[in-house]
């Protein structure tokens, strides 16, 4: 290991780095400084690494077209991930509450197959309520006396990956009731679709790139779907089959088509994102 030692740089220097070390020409020098000052040399970087990578030559406007593409569509999957993280709340909540007929379910152990994982998840859920200042927590506090408020309050407190862990320890026929209501028998299945939007959700999130990149949170893909996806790498192409099978069963969605528009509008390659002949016929 070595100490780092270089300088920090002003943004006219950052900008003459960019342009004599990574050959990427600058028709618009203002507008560089605009995006270097606000956005980060750093993360555009990861966007001008493309065009490195692939030998192609680029200006610092082809950056950042490509740039504002990724955040729109960070924008777009945020959107209909919302869709479905209220959807697998509802239903996580009401399945349980009315197969057990206990508003309180979330408080039985017996029906989670980790007691380690169930623990810190409990933990966790009541580190939550007691720290949210939301209207419906208060109230519960003031009012009732259990640690926790039912199940369908409890999971408002949730986030979207606290959810995914808590069906991961769920056991297996009351996953198989949920999954149901989204059509998918397996469990398995339905608990690795949840693993998988989990990274996806969290790099819209904090802001990461995600138009080409390459994902390690990786699913069971469904029989039928085999022979159209890698099972390897996998790319936005594979986001896009778990949301689709999703949002089929909640609402009326066109989430391949706004992608495929959003790309065609910023002219970017669909293949990059795993969007080809093949996968395209699957996702239709």
């Amino acid at each position: 290991m070595k100490k780092y030692n270089k300088p920090p740089l002003t943004l006219q220097e950052q900008l003459n780095h960019i342009k004599e070390y990574y050959k990427i020409a600058c028709k618009n020098d203002n507008l560089a400084f605009f995006y270097l000052k606000h956005h980060n040399y750093y993360r555009l970087r990861g966007y001008w690494l493309y065009f490195e990578k692939k030998g192609l030559k680029a200006t610092f406007e082809d950056v950042i077209n490509l740039y504002d593409f990724d955040n729109e569509l960070r924008l777009l999957f945020s959107k209909y991930l919302q869709t479905i993280e209220i959807s697998i709340k509802s239903n996580f909540a009401y399945t349980l509450a009315i197969k057990y007929d206990n508003p309180h379910i979330i408080l039985d152990d017996t029906i989670f197959k980790n007691k380690e994982y169930y623990q810190s998840g409990i933990e966790k859920l009541k580190q939550n309520f007691n720290d949210s200042d939301e209207i419906f927590a208060i109230h519960y506090k003031k009012t009732y006396e259990e640690p926790l408020p039912p199940i369908w309050v409890s999971v408002e407190l949730m986030t979207f990956g606290e959810l995914s862990k808590w069906i991961y320890n769920l056991n297996d026929k009351d996953t198989k009731l949920i999954a149901k209501e989204y059509g998918i028998k397996s469990a398995h299945i339905f608990k690795s679709f949840l693993y998988h939007l989990t990274e996806i959700r969290n790099k819209c999130a904090h802001h990461s790139r995600i138009w080409n990149k390459s994902f390690s949170h990786k699913f069971v893909i469904p029989r039928q779907y085999k022979e159209y996806f890698d099972n390897d790498t996998y790319k936005l192409s594979h986001t896009l089959l778990v949301m689709k099978l999703l949002l089929d069963k909640i609402n009326k969605n066109n989430i391949v088509n706004e992608v495929i528009e959003l790309a065609n509008n910023y002219k970017i390659p669909l293949n990059e994102m795993g969007l080809n002949e093949t996968t395209l016929k699957a996702l239709q």
